[in-house]
């Protein structure tokens, strides 16, 4: 981001257009979930200049938002919108995998899941956060840029920054396939 797409976020109240994206300073002025949803392919805090911790709305086809929203409550938005209750998904996490953090979030009928990435390298505070959620199958390569630091590219040529190891992400996309297994069987089941 360069130091006029700042200048211009800071002169606009509510929504800044530029080339590749568009900050929404409140939450007011988000456009409703149900006009972006199905295009999101990820969700991650970002820390934006002279503006603070935002959530970046990486979308597939369309400009990538930034809202002012937490991890948390984008987690909750996205979990609502499909008819998910994000406790149920935190239970089924402690159940099958024995932990409650970096819940899956599956979407899309279960045709999509949401998994975990440590985005922030190091948190300001400790309640700040540092973990994004993205679609594992969306992204077509991993590459290094040192041992715990990759960029993940998107299959629409979009990239991510992460601090974690190879292993790590491939883990996670594995634990998120299996989650959204579990899941799917436990929809045919009702």
């Amino acid at each position: 981001m360069n130091e006029n797409n700042h200048l211009q976020a800071h002169s606009w109240k509510g929504k800044e257009n530029t080339e590749s994206f568009c900050i929404y300073h409140s939450k007011q002025n988000v456009p409703h979930l149900e006009d972006w949803i199905d295009d999101v392919m990820g969700f991650v805090p970002v820390d934006v200049a002279n503006v603070g911790r935002m959530t970046r709305l990486i979308r597939r086809m369309e400009e990538d938002m930034y809202v002012p929203w937490s991890i948390p409550y984008a987690y909750r938005r996205v979990a609502a919108y499909y008819g998910l209750h994000w406790q149920s998904l935190r239970e089924i996490q402690k159940e099958v995998m024995q932990k409650s953090q970096y819940v899956p979030l599956v979407a899309r009928a279960g045709k999509s899941t949401f998994c975990a990435v440590k985005t922030i390298a190091k948190p300001l505070t400790r309640h700040e956060g540092a973990t994004g959620y993205i679609v594992g199958k969306e992204v077509k390569t991993i590459h290094n840029v040192e041992e715990k630091t990759k960029m993940l590219e998107f299959t629409n040529g979009k990239n991510l920054l992460v601090y974690m190891s190879r292993e790590q992400i491939q883990q996670r996309f594995m634990d998120g396939n299996l989650f959204a297994a579990v899941w799917r069987d436990r929809q045919f089941r009702e």
